[in-house]
């Protein structure tokens, strides 16, 4: 209905020279209203066999997506010599998220999942070998690809760049300043390096009549709420929990919402990360994670990283790449340091029942 139209266009887009404006959407306007697909390198794999493929060519990228971003955590969590056992179900449980499955097949946002571990990947290189080329081009890349992305992945790597510095160095104020100096410098030369193509595309967006649309009221931006609480308790479990796209129970009766399915074993292991651990490893973890709750339950944060639009979770991908990383450092520390608490997994078993519980009430309550 949408895609494929799209994608058709872009074909004979290409093969007609890449005229810088189209008559051919609304009544006329100028290319870099879809510069999503036009600097996502995956819009040309569907292009490979020609115009009659393409449709066939969406479940390969699909495919190809779920690999790569596999292959890619994978690097990332190499960086925190972690064992190969803890680096693949890291992988595993970060390819197959219910981000990727669910909302991946709207394959813009399925391509910043792919990009996302490259990110964190080029930034630890800059942490470790103080080399800063790879976080620049990476943030340049995404800048390109779509600068509504960018927005929201640069909030989030500020987040796990404070997280990375208290697993590191102990807090020194003018250390910590010039750390963060240093990276909001690259990300202001990556978006001046695609500034020749963002600027014109927000301009475009800024005059669309879909932004700004919703003005939520004060009192509902901090207040949270209880659909999307249920249904992010319940939506880690599995895609369906809340029932399908004909009859979904959960958060703003949208499918696509809040598609954070990454499985039980997570739930279970994480917080085992907490246990005979350094304290400054301790506050990071905690910072990571309740930054990541606050982002989830305070409504005006997922308005903010929408661009104060609307209160969507699109942002959740992010929440996909910490969970998944939260974890591959668990299972090292359970099967390769033989650190584990009996204590702390009947307390977590306890907790998700009782979570379990409050989701039946729920859906009990408001299914039809």
């Amino acid at each position: 209905r949408v895609s494929l139209p799209t994608y058709l266009y872009y074909f004979e887009w290409l093969k007609s020279g890449m005229p810088l404006w189209s008559d051919k959407m609304g009544i006329g306007t100028s290319i870099l209203s879809h510069s999503e697909i036009i600097f996502d390198p995956f819009t040309y794999l569907l292009f490979i066999f020609g115009k009659s493929k393409i449709i066939y060519m969406f479940t390969y990228i699909i495919i190809t997506k779920i690999i790569l971003s596999g292959i890619f955590f994978w690097m990332l969590a190499g960086k925190f010599n972690l064992s190969q056992y803890a680096r693949i179900i890291g992988a595993l449980t970060y390819a197959f998220g219910g981000y990727m499955i669910v909302f991946g097949q709207n394959f813009v946002f399925g391509t910043i999942y792919v990009y996302l571990p490259l990110i964190l990947l080029s930034f630890e290189i800059w942490l470790k070998d103080k080399k800063m080329w790879a976080l620049t081009l990476m943030l340049t890349a995404t800048a390109l690809y779509f600068y509504y992305l960018f927005y929201m992945t640069s909030f989030f790597l500020s987040l796990y760049a404070i997280f990375r510095y208290f697993t590191i160095y102990s807090f020194k104020l003018k250390h910590f300043l010039k750390y963060l100096t240093t990276l909001t410098i690259c990300g202001l030369f990556a978006l001046g390096l695609s500034a020749f193509f963002w600027l014109p595309a927000a301009s475009l967006t800024l005059n669309s009549l879909r932004v700004g649309s919703i003005d939520p009221s004060f009192l509902k931006l901090i207040t949270p709420d209880y659909n999307a609480f249920f249904t992010a308790i319940a939506r880690p479990f599995g895609y369906d929990i809340l029932g399908g796209p004909k009859d979904y129970i959960g958060f703003g009766f949208d499918y696509f919402q809040l598609t954070l399915y990454f499985g039980i074993i997570s739930i279970i292991l994480i917080p085992q990360i907490f246990y005979k651990e350094e304290r400054k490893k301790i506050f990071a973890y905690l910072f990571l994670i309740i930054s990541l709750l606050i982002l989830l339950y305070i409504p005006f944060f997922p308005y903010m990283l929408n661009g104060f639009s609307d209160i969507t979770y699109r942002w959740a991908y992010f929440l996909h790449i910490s969970i998944a990383l939260l974890l591959s450092i668990a299972i090292d520390k359970i099967f390769n340091k033989g650190k584990f608490s009996y204590k702390i997994l009947f307390a977590t078993i306890a907790a998700i029942l009782a979570a379990s519980l409050a989701v039946y009430i729920y859906i009990f309550t408001n299914g039809n």
